[in-house]
């Protein structure tokens, strides 16, 4: 069987167990079991797979049908122009987070200063290394309570020598007291913020990550509440926090976080994605 024979019948598969994207997962995984990239896949699609290749494949292509996540099939993905490891037990880095690092480096390059930033929930570490790794003049300390995930952002930070970030296990909602951490001039969060009711309905791609990482207590809004309890108060006067919403939320959060000047960066989508908040 060559390779495009192969695609086109894995194609099917997965078009036929509904995914929208099929054609490109299946490029995806052909990539991984034949270990090639883009360039290489084009020039050698009328070339035989090997069969413990070929055996790799539609393995992959069984799960992908199933409804495991393309991204821990791969076991990587890119975040703001570098290749993070992923897998079972940590959230996927998704495009629309990419906002929330756009408008943390903004304030950065604006205030163009050492600067210590924390970064709650970190998973990944997606937030945390994209940071250090734009502006490097700052220090990241990045706190991650799952131990599923925590690897993964160990990992991260080491293969993409992301030497300014420093990676802290614990539960924020114990609260900034509760960690011997510096004071933060900026605090950037992507927190579990799905509501009950969405969790109910979750694409079963999306059911397949981490809960602890998605669901935010009955209307989603816990994490936010404890943000503003438990960590607000400890960071730098005129510092600022960043927080990624869901959506509908932001203006959920606007009334939340009243006490302080706020503002909403929306997405290509209209969506209010990153609240920030003045402290």
């Amino acid at each position: 069987m060559t390779i495009r024979d192969a695609i086109q019948k894995g194609s099917e598969r997965l078009y036929d167990a509904g995914n929208e994207d099929a054609l490109f997962d299946t490029r995806e995984l052909m990539k991984k079991a034949a270990g090639l990239d883009s360039t290489g896949l084009a020039i050698q699609m009328d070339e035989p797979l090997k069969p413990e290749q070929e055996a790799s494949f539609f393995s992959d292509v069984a799960k992908r049908e199933e409804g495991e996540p393309l991204q821990y099939l791969l076991g990587e993905w890119d975040f703001y122009g570098r290749t993070l490891s992923v897998g079972p037990g940590v959230l996927i880095p998704r495009p629309e987070t990419e906002l929330l690092v756009d408008v943390a480096l903004e304030k950065l390059r604006e205030w163009d200063r050492p600067v210590e930033v924390l970064d709650l929930c970190s998973g990944s570490g997606c937030i945390a290394i994209s940071i250090a790794k734009e502006f490097p003049k700052v220090h990241v300390t990045a706190i991650e309570l799952s131990k599923e995930a925590l690897p993964y952002l160990r990992q991260n930070v080491q293969d993409l020598e992301a030497e300014n970030v420093t990676v802290v296990e614990g539960d924020i909602t114990k609260g900034f007291d509760a960690f011997q951490i510096p004071t933060p001039d900026i605090l950037v969060s992507n927190p579990p913020y799905v509501t009950a009711d969405e969790m109910a309905v979750l694409q079963r791609e999306v059911r397949r990550e981490p809960e602890m990482a998605l669901f935010g207590g009955e209307d989603g809004l816990d994490f936010y509440r404890c943000l503003k309890g438990l960590w607000f108060p400890h960071v730098r006067k005129n510092g600022m926090a960043y927080v990624e919403c869901g959506d509908a939320q932001a203006d959920l959060l606007t009334k939340l976080y009243s006490d302080y000047p706020t503002a909403v960066t929306y997405d290509s989508n209209g969506i209010g994605r990153v609240v920030s908040v003045k402290l």
